[in-house]
């Protein structure tokens, strides 16, 4: 049952005897009957990102349905401008809108089809012929979250226990086609044989020795390194972002995030600032369209929620919160979540390693 016949003059019934139906049912639950207008779908924004918002008054009004998936829709907004559409409060970031929806229904329900002209008021979306309206009039503005100075930084040893625990709660993930392995392999087997023994053919295998040269880049201060090494795995993985796109923007939103608490070396902050804009720009040339926009988002120090939520625990939180938040990331899409975790661990691990070194050479 198709999005173009629920606005062909039909309209919603529930099935006789059964449960009364509810907006964001699955379509299934729906008998469908002749009547004699077009049904409208009225939906209500409970959050909208920022830059979503100043997207939308970028477009001119006039937007357009990119793809719909059962967890999203996406909206073209001009420019290669993706908003997204989520159900998920967890999930929210700066581009996208949540809207108030039962979680468990899948957004395809609501009869959304990719090239539909999307129309924004200043107030409401209509989309295609009218049917579905999305009203943001009484939507809370989702901004950029920072580290707040009443909730100071952790020293480097219990920074490095909330990694620990995080490490644990990433184990506890029940795929392995993604970059979980990672932190898997180097404990379970020794750093020499995961170095000097020839790699198989998964995902985390053949990302290993790139990310390796990756971090090494970083630490020092090697940007043509950092810009090549990220550049093979971009693209590399399965799903709409792939898993190495998901490690990268979990490494760069911690650098963003979390970085100038480690450091107040300005160098250094504008070091993680060109090594997020050039893989960046190579994002436009090696991946799909939804990884640039979470890269771009990441190299802002930006992302989901439940991202920003797990890099905030383990620096300033206890591992109470930190294993809460880590539960939480993973549960995010097939393996995007996962993978995005792998990345906060490498990007908190090494400003925990920074820490360390210069306290080493103040000591000396």
């Amino acid at each position: 049952m198709t999005g173009a016949r629920l606005r062909s003059g039909l309209s919603f019934e529930p099935r006789a005897g059964g449960t009364p139906a509810r907006l964001g049912d699955p379509i299934e639950f729906y008998i469908m009957r002749e009547s004699g207008g077009v049904n409208r779908v009225p939906l209500e924004a409970e959050s909208v990102g920022q830059k979503a918002l100043k997207a939308l008054g970028k477009s001119g009004g006039e937007n357009e349905i990119h793809s719909v998936f059962d967890h999203a829709v996406y909206i073209s907004s001009g420019k290669n401008e993706l908003i997204k559409l989520i159900r998920n409060k967890d999930f929210i970031n700066p581009y996208s809108i949540l809207i108030k929806q039962q979680e468990s229904a899948p957004m395809t329900s609501l009869g959304f089809e990719a090239g539909e002209r999307v129309l924004w008021d200043g107030g409401s979306l209509d989309v295609g012929s009218g049917a579905i309206r999305i009203d943001l009039s009484r939507a809370r503005v989702y901004k950029k979250e920072r580290l707040l100075r009443k909730n100071p930084r952790l020293g480097a040893d219990t920074i490095a226990f909330n990694l620990r625990i995080m490490r644990d709660v990433i184990y506890t993930f029940p795929g392995r086609e993604g970059l979980v392995p990672l932190l898997e392999d180097v404990e379970l087997r020794g750093p020499m044989k995961v170095f000097l023994e020839p790699q198989g053919g998964s995902v985390a295998e053949k990302a290993r020795p790139h990310i390796e040269q990756l971090m090494w880049g970083l630490f020092t201060g090697d940007l043509a390194a950092v810009t090549e090494k990220a550049g093979a795995i971009l693209g590399l993985g399965p799903g709409l972002t792939p898993s190495c796109d998901d490690f990268l923007a979990g490494l760069l939103m911690s650098l963003g995030f979390a970085g100038k608490a480690f450091s107040t070396d300005e160098r250094a902050a504008r070091f993680f600032k060109k090594a997020g804009d050039a893989i960046y720009r190579l994002s436009k040339q090696k991946t799909t369209i939804y990884s640039r926009g979470l890269i771009d988002d990441a190299r802002h120090g930006e992302g989901p929620r439940a991202a920003i939520s797990l890099i905030k625990c383990l620096v300033t939180g206890t591992p109470e919160d930190t294993a809460a938040a880590a539960k939480t990331l993973i549960q995010m899409g097939a393996t995007t979540g996962a993978d995005m975790a792998v990345g906060i661990f490498y990007g908190v691990r090494y400003l925990v390693s920074r820490l360390e070194t210069e306290a080493l050479y103040e000591i000396a």
